[in-house]
């Protein structure tokens, strides 16, 4: 298993969509006229990272990612000024998986809908993110994404348990819409979702 450890700065954020443990293509979501500092590193079998020339003293966002387990994020992780070495242990909880079925307006299998797990926006971890942006980046990262298949099934591996979660849809040939929001605890394998789209 590979754990990725990032840090970024000037209200910069990245964004991995894992495959098995492996993370495809990074986004990144960026506010306007801000440039980013970002440093991606990966543990060794023991668990330990290391990341060099941190010249700030404060880094806006720290993640962690793993495959299983729900992402770990730090918000205003400071440096002390001066100090040539800074330990940080980081820790993982396990990870929510979410999974259903997507069907049309008649019933019928659904393939291909994009299937959303994101905190909904009374969440308490978005509550506490210091302005709308953090929350609003914060929110995209957090976000879990994956197709349904032939037979409308999705399943959803890597989500981040909150106080308030929403499974959002969208199809090419439907309007997007949204779950009631729920709740979801650390480990919980949660498998009910049958989600019908409209015309």
């Amino acid at each position: 298993m590979k754990v990725i450890v990032s840090w970024m700065n000037l209200h910069s954020f990245e964004i991995n969509d894992f495959e098995g443990d492996r993370p495809t293509r990074p986004r990144f979501d960026r506010l306007a006229g801000q440039g980013a500092h970002r440093r991606v590193t990966q543990t060794d079998p023991d668990g330990w990272y290391r990341m060099g020339g941190l010249l700030d003293q404060q880094i806006d966002w720290l993640s962690v990612r793993a495959g299983g387990f729900a992402v770990n994020i730090l918000q205003g992780v400071d440096i002390p000024a001066g100090s040539l070495v800074h330990r940080l242990d980081l820790a993982l909880d396990p990870a929510i998986q979410v999974s259903g079925t997507v069907v049309d307006p008649a019933g019928m299998p659904a393939s291909g809908a994009w299937v959303h797990v994101q905190p909904a926006e009374q969440s308490s971890v978005l509550m506490q993110a210091e302005d709308e942006w953090f929350a609003r980046d914060l929110r995209l990262a957090l976000r879990v994404s994956a197709q349904s298949d032939a037979a409308g099934y999705f399943q959803l591996d890597n989500v981040s348990p909150a106080s308030s979660l929403e499974v959002c849809v969208s199809h090419p040939e439907f309007p997007a819409l949204c779950t009631e929001p729920f709740y979801g605890l650390p480990g919980q394998q949660l498998s009910s979702f049958h989600i019908q789209l409209e015309h």
